[in-house]
């Protein structure tokens, strides 16, 4: 079974630059603690954007304000069937490991405070979401926005 996932690339701007939220999740189920991005699995039937709202909501504790690449939705539905079409920032795909899944990054912006931890998270201390967290684990983005820079970086 394949899970899908969807995942947040939360920005702020520091006076160094640019910079993301990456956490440290509590994953015994895979092997241990992993640093990932805030976002998880799509429910069935769950709407994408709803679920990557969910997701960084119990994550994090914060509300999104922007998602890039929101304007691009396009919702089609006939009796019983329902669409949803976005362009997302990047796709990924685990080709091995001990979990398959299939997943979609969006970049976005987000309010509020930052929960200490939540839902298998923790190295997150609380501040406002505009501004680094203090003790967080941070990475710099790169001028193209490179995911694959920013995981490498890290």
């Amino acid at each position: 079974m394949i899970h899908v996932n969807a995942r947040a690339i939360i920005e702020w701007t520091t006076p160094s630059g640019p910079e993301i939220l990456i956490q440290v999740r509590n994953k015994p189920h895979e092997g241990g603690k992993w640093i990932e991005l805030p976002g998880g699995r799509v429910e069935e039937f769950e709407s994408l954007i709803d679920a990557f709202r969910r997701e960084v909501r119990e994550e994090t504790g914060l509300e999104l304000t922007e998602i890039e690449g929101l304007s691009t939705r396009i919702e089609t539905g006939d009796t019983g069937t329902n669409v949803e079409c976005l362009a997302p920032f990047a796709v990924y795909q685990t080709t091995k490991g001990p979990v398959d899944s299939l997943g979609v990054y969006f970049r976005c912006k987000a309010t509020g405070k930052l929960l200490t931890t939540g839902d298998d998270t923790e190295a997150s201390n609380g501040s406002q979401s505009n501004a680094p967290p203090p003790g967080s684990k941070r990475s710099s983005i790169d001028s193209h926005g490179s995911i694959g820079q920013v995981l490498a970086s890290i």
